[in-house]
């Protein structure tokens, strides 16, 4: 009697991560759409009518797992920010210097917002039309990572590997730099996304270290090898 319950139990636990997973894939691929509809349309001019029938869905399979199109939207400005959060956490809890996690820290940021690169341009260009409590939402994950990017900063400075006089300042020239290569990549020939996350990174040390420190160059890339791909990649 105890192998039946215990099986019957099994079957529904595997039923409802089955239907789960079901409904997970369903999401994403709706919201996949929107952000495909809203890159190429703006958020404005799309309608969930529009993104059902880019789907070959009715408009209630779409209202079944998001309420509105604004929290398509809401979702879409979101992911990004959560991903960026996360890094950031990465990095400041992870081993190694400041250098090291600095480094680590731009390279991931930077390598999310070109793979990630439609999210970003539609939190940019359409987060004016989110609620004041998405908004709100938003702003305090990216206060956070700022936060979480000055400790680290404080501590390189601490180390005496970093030298900068304002390091909230600092935090957000980086993590400018790292956000926007997404608003000019692919406009001209480039070379490929590891080149210009390791190029960024790179030139984020440089914005922070001493002068007499070695330890990027020695870690990692010499910044002329990585010109002379970037320069290679151009000319072909």
């Amino acid at each position: 009697m105890t192998k039946t319950t215990n099986t019957k139990k099994q079957i529904s636990r595997s039923k409802e991560s089955l239907s789960e997973e079901i409904a997970s894939f369903k999401k994403e691929k709706i919201l996949a759409e929107a952000a495909n509809l809203f890159f190429d349309f703006g958020y404005a001019r799309t309608s969930v009518q529009v993104i059902a029938e880019g789907l070959g869905v009715t408009k209630p399979f779409v209202y079944y797992h998001f309420e509105n199109k604004l929290a398509l939207l809401s979702e879409i400005c979101q992911r990004g920010t959560k991903e960026a959060l996360s890094i950031a956490e990465r990095a400041l809890s992870s081993k190694g210097t400041p250098s090291e996690r600095l480094f680590h820290f731009v390279e991931e940021f930077t390598a999310s917002s070109l793979i990630n690169y439609k999210y970003v341009t539609i939190f940019f260009r359409e987060s004016i039309h989110l609620s004041e409590a998405d908004a709100d939402a938003i702003k305090v994950m990216r206060k956070e990572i700022d936060r979480k990017l000055t400790e680290l900063l404080v501590e390189g400075i601490n180390t005496g590997e970093f030298d900068i006089e304002d390091p909230i300042l600092t935090g957000h020239a980086i993590t400018g730099m790292a956000s926007f290569p997404f608003s000019w990549y692919g406009l001209a020939r480039r070379p490929n996304k590891e080149s210009i996350c390791r190029g960024i990174a790179m030139n984020a040390l440089k914005m922070v270290q001493k002068a007499s420190a070695k330890s990027a160059a020695v870690a990692y890339e010499e910044p002329a090898r990585i010109g002379k791909e970037m320069a290679a990649s151009r000319a072909k």
